[in-house]
């Protein structure tokens, strides 16, 4: 037990997700992320006993291979290591100029985030915008308009807490649940006045 079992449950399985953790938590600093192969390589004998790695590390908790076989009824190629199995990949864009211009790699999901709000879709979007006291930290949003969205727009190579919003997207859901129902019932009022 040791980076053995993270090379073989993890990284040669294809679920490392390059993340760093294990060379974080390494108590001897024996773990260094490789650029070329995007993976960990052990560089120092591990301790006797530590299994730190592994026990921290995101990528084994997805069954990936698995998710594979039982969606797809096959295994992945070597040409499908990175990206996956996919049956097409497809280039495109947002028609919105301002959004294909705002927007990072085409403004798909720009765009389809107002799409869904402007058409009643969805009430809000959880998104990633730039802090305005520290204009170099991303900070979790939510978007319930284009501006917000287009404030939005472009990737945020970060981590970011989005979750941390939840349970306010959640009260705002049902605070505007509770208005649609009341404005519904003014409406049957009224017809029935």
């Amino acid at each position: 037990m040791s980076f053995s079992q993270l090379n073989e449950e993890v990284v040669k399985v294809g679920l490392c997700h390059y993340c760093g953790t294990c060379a974080g938590v390494c108590p001897e600093k024996g773990i260094v992320m490789d650029h070329e192969t995007e993976e960990p390589q052990l560089v120092k004998e591990c301790p006797p006993g530590c299994n730190l790695c592994h026990t921290v590390c995101p990528g084994k908790d997805v069954p990936m291979l698995d998710f594979d076989r039982m969606l797809f009824g096959c295994e992945r190629a070597v040409d499908e290591l990175l990206l996956g199995i996919g049956r097409d990949f497809v280039k495109c864009h947002a028609v919105a100029p301002d959004i294909r211009e705002k927007g990072g790699g085409g403004g798909v999901v720009s765009a389809l985030l107002t799409y869904a709000l402007e058409n009643n879709i969805i009430d809000g979007a959880l998104v990633v915008t730039m802090s305005r006291e520290r204009p170099w930290v991303a900070v979790p949003a939510i978007a319930t308009n284009r501006d917000e969205v287009l404030a939005a727009a472009q990737a945020k190579e970060t981590l970011v807490p989005v979750n941390a919003l939840l349970e306010e997207a959640s009260v705002r859901a049902a605070e505007a649940e509770r208005q649609a129902a009341g404005h519904e019932r003014a409406q049957t009022l009224s017809r029935n006045v």
